[in-house]
């Protein structure tokens, strides 16, 4: 019976830490693709450049922003 807890418990964490990174991976490419809609002003007064975009985007998950 223990087993069985441990086993079940091991499962859930691998299955919320799958669902987790899935779910990060959702948001990382919405705000790639919000940043990615603005204007070249828009993203300029928000002192991003077009090109840093795939950057902060990565910087931002590697971080955990997207918690």
């Amino acid at each position: 019976m223990a087993y069985l807890n441990y086993f079940m418990e091991s499962f859930y964490a691998a299955l919320n830490t799958v669902f987790s990174s899935v779910d990060k991976g959702f948001r990382a490419r919405r705000a790639y693709e919000e940043l990615n809609r603005l204007n070249d002003r828009e993203l300029r007064d928000l002192g991003i450049a077009r090109y840093d975009i795939p950057r902060i985007v990565s910087e931002s998950v590697k971080t955990q922003a997207f918690r």
